[in-house]
């Protein structure tokens, strides 16, 4: 059968790659453990950059936004209409949960997404 021979080469493909993902997983945090050691023991010596035979480091400092008063900062979107400050992506769940309430969202309107749900067997 052509569709079952398919649907487990995808279900194998599907488990190889949580396995992956979980090694990538642990990969991360290890990188995020130096990362935050080499940061320490930089700022502990006060250098900004290190270099050695496989390659160059240096402390790379990035302002980023950290809203602490998110009605402060609607209003002054409002005011300034500083929606450009805003990411363009509507929340899926608050969005389907105004649908099942029957609510329309002007210029918005639905897309259904299509996938395969799997779920293991015992």
């Amino acid at each position: 059968m052509e569709i079952e021979t398919t649907v487990k080469k995808l279900f194998y493909l599907r488990e190889e790659k949580k396995e992956q993902e979980l090694s990538l997983t642990k990969l991360k945090a290890d990188i995020a453990h130096y990362e935050l050691e080499v940061l320490a023991l930089m700022s502990g010596a006060n250098i900004l950059g290190v270099r050695t035979q496989e390659c160059s480091v240096a402390i790379n400092k990035t302002v980023l936004p950290n809203v602490t008063d998110w009605e402060e900062f609607y209003t002054y979107l409002n005011e300034n209409k500083a929606y450009y400050l805003l990411q363009k992506r509507v929340s899926s769940s608050a969005y389907r949960e105004l649908r099942e309430n029957k609510e329309i969202i002007p210029g918005v309107e639905d897309y259904n997404k299509t996938s395969l749900r799997f779920t293991k067997s015992n």
